[in-house]
């Protein structure tokens, strides 16, 4: 389940970088790297096993730049170790990558002229991009270019020598967000990686693609149209990218979601076992509950008020209920999770 996060600013990037590595660490990982743009350089930081280990290189061995990708790697193909892990250079190239490419074996085949030094399906993107800047292309287009050649799930984060101030990415298969800073942009795997980084975040829809640089951003689509996607606002703060004192996300995640689990019960056991009974009353009234009028009639005054409903959102549970009087479905089951919070910003899973 590898991760990937970017930064491209006006501001060294390593630290945060590996900041954001471990942020990722939740989902899996057997190798990580770091690659940056020094002075418009490639150059570049991997170690096999946990990111403490990358840590020491780079205490060693430091790399820094104002722009960067780095990467924890699962392996797919290749044996993990750090010749397989991410980033990998191919000339001017160095590219991160989430998922497989599923036509690696074709290309390879294809160019067999070139240097291939990993096991990894990854590699053959850094050498067509590299083949395609020989051709005399821009690093624009020879990125647009080599993604057309590509079969199967990815998420790409691209830097290219002699060019600091841009990262190119896309997605197709595999999840992917730019977040938008104030003279940087980033971009990761997941909102995890960049939470502590910003609070506004695009993610890309299927087939995009996108050029970034610290104050800019540009999206096209997969026939190379230029876009615009919504902005995403986060909510929950940098507190969200932290474990506390849990020993991982999912047990925070739980624990921190116990009143909310708490009322969702409720309503599902409420719908169950008292749906029939909401339905009679509300019959024998000529449906003044269903209504919901601004006058309650007594017997279900306030009644949603402790268990944080409002009057709004009664109606639909009302329905649900009706349904799970006719039809006998569970079918409510589902649907309580979205009466209790109606007002909170979209999250997306990446």
């Amino acid at each position: 389940m590898c991760g990937i996060i970017g930064i491209v600013g006006t501001s060294e990037v390593t630290d945060r970088l590996v900041d954001g590595l471990k942020r990722l660490e939740y989902r899996g990982y057997d190798s990580s790297g770091i690659a940056v743009l020094d002075k418009g350089k490639l150059i570049r930081q991997r170690a096999e096993g946990k990111i403490k280990g990358l840590e020491g290189k780079l205490q060693s061995d430091h790399v820094d730049g104002q722009s960067g990708i780095a990467h924890t790697r699962w392996a797919t193909h290749g044996v993990p170790n750090e010749t397989n892990a991410h980033p990998h250079f191919s000339g001017r190239v160095g590219v991160v990558h989430n998922g497989i490419i599923e036509n690696f074996l074709d290309i390879r085949k294809d160019l067999k002229h070139r240097d291939f030094r990993t096991e990894t399906d990854t590699e053959v993107v850094s050498h067509l991009v590299d083949e395609a800047l020989g051709t005399g292309l821009s690093p624009k287009d020879a990125f647009s270019d080599s993604l057309k050649k590509l079969k199967g799930a990815y998420a790409f984060g691209v830097i290219i020598d002699d060019h600091p101030d841009h990262i190119y990415c896309a997605r197709a298969g595999s999840p992917l967000a730019i977040g938008i800073g104030e003279g940087e942009m980033y971009l990761g795997s997941d909102a995890m990686a960049l939470a502590q980084l910003t609070t506004k975040l695009i993610y890309l829809e299927e087939g995009d693609w996108a050029v970034m640089t610290p104050t800019s951003y540009d999206i096209y689509d997969v026939d190379d149209n230029k876009v615009e996607r919504e902005i995403t606002i986060l909510t929950g703060g940098p507190a969200m990218a932290e474990k506390g004192n849990y020993r991982h996300f999912m047990l925070k995640e739980c624990m921190s979601n116990q009143k909310q689990l708490a009322a969702r019960s409720a309503i599902i056991l409420m719908n169950i076992v008292w749906g029939p009974m909401f339905l009679l009353i509300s019959i024998s009234q000529n449906s003044t509950v269903l209504s919901l009028s601004p006058a309650e009639p007594p017997v279900t005054r306030g009644w949603w008020l402790n268990i944080g409903l409002s009057k709004q959102q009664v109606w639909p549970l009302m329905s649900i209920s009706l349904q799970n009087f006719v039809t006998g479905s569970l079918f409510s089951l589902k649907t309580p999770y979205s009466l209790l919070s109606p007002n909170r910003a979209k999250r997306r899973i990446l």
